[in-house]
Parts: structure tokens; sequence; C-alpha cells
């Protein structure tokens, strides 16, 4: 028989009959085990743990798409105000009047200093066990890392109360820090004066003081609750859905605030970039502060500063109804700011409102040199008989300003607007009224809440400066 070749170009040695190594070869090859299956290995894909966390207290993460500053910069020394754009994530939605309530981390270099005493670092992984309801805002029975827990969960930078500086006089070492604590706690004048105006913190005083050790149990509890922080919401989602904006004071108006309360502000907004997260909830507005049910009904709009925001969603959506063929009522916008060429806020965004005949706009401008000069509270003036009349024609009227003694004196002139309206019976008006009082807001952008301990001190010194 003839030779068995291999194919051309092959490597492999021929094969010739009766050669005694590829019998030998195929020996070997039988002899080999049967090959077994691949054990079986399942990855399984979970959201971050801080998401489960968050979604229990009904917060959310949304990614920064945009930031814009909205004051003319080169003619501004002192004010700044900035535009945020955010996208929501899948299934959630909002509406028109509604706020994001932005839970606002701590700053890296106080969790750090935190860490530091306690000699953790960020990624140290605790868990936080106590009762539900008294604990309710923190992460309870869950595996979370430190530094997490501190920049998210409680504030490092609140203002210490009396009752924590009395607390912390029982854990003092020595005698001087514990009499001195003491005194912080037990003397008003005193606590004012070094604790108040300074706005030490409860971190600060353990710095100062340096025989009280805590431990790191006893110093969480302590700990009030990081508090999400309000913005109005000044886009409406019948533009994009899964979009909104929101607007809020930049550093250098932050840092033009003069009292006790700025040295609690910590500049977490401004330092936002596109790309960077937040942490939120959509704050569904429960009050009469959303467009009426019916388009037709006059609606009367007054706003200073950043409070134009929910009226500038207000009007995108009086355009999304004009586009879907519904006929609208007349509206008023008073807007107060405090110049035409650098803090007019969307004014490019307004006066096409205005030009598409959704809104009547009446600006007047603190410190304009020339033309609009005055308040919101003149233009209202100056156009009492065509509020009057919109009153009488049953009227929505909102009101949201940054000066609360604005917004009383609003109060008071349309209160008297409406009753001297006289349409109706007794209860229509009382609810014209109440619908009035649930129509107010008052937005101090970027500023902490005080507690009652520390508010009426707040406005003591504010009264002796």
């Amino acid at each position: 028989m003839g030779a068995s070749t291999a194919a051309p170009g092959s490597t492999e040695r021929p094969c010739i009959v009766g050669d005694t190594n590829v019998v030998n070869r195929r020996e070997r090859d039988d002899s080999r085990p049967p090959q077994t299956a691949e054990p079986t290995l399942l990855v399984e894909i979970l959201p971050p743990r801080l998401d489960v966390v968050l979604k229990t207290q009904d917060l959310f993460q949304a990614k920064v798409m945009q930031v814009e500053e909205l004051v003319d910069q080169t003619t501004s020394r002192d004010k700044s105000v900035r535009e945020l754009e955010i996208l929501l994530p899948e299934g959630l939605s909002y509406s028109v009047g509604d706020r994001l309530s932005v839970l606002e981390d701590n700053t890296a270099y106080a969790v750090y200093k935190v860490l530091k005493r306690f000699s953790l670092t960020k990624d140290s992984l605790v868990i936080v066990r106590g009762e539900s309801a008294a604990y309710h805002h923190l992460p309870l029975q869950e595996i979370i890392p430190a530094g997490i827990l501190l920049a998210k969960f409680v504030d490092l930078a609140q203002t210490a109360t009396r009752h924590q500086v009395l607390r912390l006089s029982e854990l003092a070492e020595s005698a001087a820090d514990r009499n001195g604590l003491k005194t912080l706690a037990e003397d008003e004048g005193a606590y004012a004066q070094h604790i108040l105006a300074r706005g030490q913190t409860l971190t600060g005083l353990l710095d100062e003081f340096q025989t009280v050790h805590p431990d790191f149990a006893t110093f969480i509890q302590m700990l009030p609750a990081m508090t999400p922080k309000s913005y109005c919401i000044s886009s409406s989602p019948a533009r994009t859905a899964q979009r909104c904006t929101i607007v809020f004071a930049g550093e250098k108006a932050l840092a033009a605030r003069q009292g006790p309360a700025a040295a609690k502000i910590a500049p977490y907004l401004p330092s936002l970039k596109a790309g960077d997260s937040l942490t939120f909830r959509i704050e569904r507005e429960q009050s009469l502060f959303r467009l009426p049910d019916n388009p037709q009904q006059p609606l009367i709009m007054v706003a200073t500063g950043v409070g134009i925001a929910p009226f500038r969603a207000f009007l995108e959506e009086r355009s999304a109804l004009r586009k879907r063929g519904l006929n609208l009522g007349p509206a008023l916008l008073f807007a107060g700011f405090q110049h035409p060429d650098w803090d007019y806020l969307y004014r490019d965004d307004l006066l096409a409102f205005q030009s598409m005949g959704l809104v009547k706009i009446h600006a007047a401008f603190a410190q304009a040199t020339q033309g609009a000069r005055g308040s919101v509270e003149d233009s209202i003036a100056a156009q009492e008989s065509d509020i009057k009349s919109l009153i009488a024609s049953e009227a929505a009227v909102f009101i949201c300003t940054e000066r609360p003694a604005t917004a009383a004196h609003l109060r008071v002139f349309f209160a008297r607007a409406i009753a001297d309206a006289g349409k109706g019976s007794a209860s229509a008006l009382a609810a014209r009224l109440a619908h009035l009082d649930k129509a107010i807001r008052c937005v101090e952008q970027g500023v902490p809440e005080e507690s009652e301990e520390t508010r009426p001190l707040t406005r003591q010194l504010a009264t002796a400066s």
C-alpha cells in the first residue's frame, strides 16, 4: 500500500501504515479522562448599596447635565445665580409647582476631620443599629462606608445646640472643660456670643475642648439629620419630561452674605459641575401653588430674585397648553430684580413668553439708573386698576419672594383687593383668602433651616448688629 501523506502546508508528521508511533499516540489519547463541564459561576449585578439605602428615604441620585450662570459677571461684583439641570432617573416624574429637595453633602474636609478623630477611613464599614422611630434618618441595619454615613446622613455643619453643649460637658474629663461647656450651655449670653455668633459646630467644640472623647456611636447619636434643602423647580416637564432645572445662589452671593447664618453655608451646589451626581427627592406640592385646572382662569404672579423660578415653569406650561390648542386666560407677572443689565433672570425666556401673548410683564429694578427703577410693590401700585379687574374675574394670585417682609406686605394688599371685590358669599371669600395664603412662598436659597433653639437668638444678634 502507498503511504498517506499530510496535507500540503501541514506541520503534522505523516501517518505511515504500520507506524507504531501512531498507534501509541492513539492509545495515549484514549487513556485521557473524559472532559467534564466547567464549574458553574453566577454573577448577580446589584444596584449600588447607597441607592438602596437612599430609596428607603424616598431619595434618588441624578446626574448633573449642565450648570449655567444667569447673572452677567462682567458687571456684577457680588451677585451670582446659577441654573442647574439634572437628568431624572427613569420612571421618576414631576409637575409644575413641585420643588426639588437636595441632600447637600457635608464638605470632604469636615468628613475627613471626623474620620481622623475616630481613627476611621472613608471606606471603614459600619452598621448602625437603633430604634427606627428615633433614628429614622439613619441607614439602620445596613452595612455602609463611614465616609458615606458622615457625608450624607448627618449634618456636621449645623451650629451646636445648647442641649448638645450640655451633653458634651457631661463627657468632659477635666473640670475646666466640664465647667466651661456647662457655662456655655446654661448662660444664654455666653452661648450666643461663643457658639451662635461663630457658627460653632459640634466637631469644632471637640477640637476646642480636648478632654471630651465621645465614642463614635455617641457622636452620631448627637448629630442632627442632614435635612434636604428645598429649591423651586424652574422648568416644566412639557419641555423635557426627564430633565428639570433649579436656580440657586452661587459662591459670590454666598460669600457676600453677613451674619451668623453665613458661617453655616457650605457651597455644595456651587461646587457641582456637569457629570457630578446629586442626591434629591421630588417634593410634591400639596398646597395650591399650582396652575389652575381651568386654563382660562386669570393669573397674577409676583416674584423677586430667584422667586422667578416657579413662574418660568408656569409660563413654559402655558406655552405647552397653547400649542395644544387651549385658550388661556390673561396673566400678569410682576418681577423685581436689582438691575436690568445683569440680574434680570430668564430675561430672554420671559420676553419670548410675553411676545407670544402668554403674559404681560411688569419688571422693576432697584438699582436701575433709568427706566423702570423701583420695587415690585411700586409696579403693583401702578397697575392697581388692572389687578383689581383680574381679581374681580376670579384671578389666582401667586407670590414667590426672597424677602418675608415683602411677602407679608403683598399678602395684605391682595387680601384687601380680594375682599374689596366683594364677589360671592362669605365662604367663597374665605376660600379665596385661604388659597392666597397657600400660594405664597418665601425662598432664601442656600441657607439651612435654623433649629427652634437657635432662631430667637439669631434674631437677637441681627437686631443688635
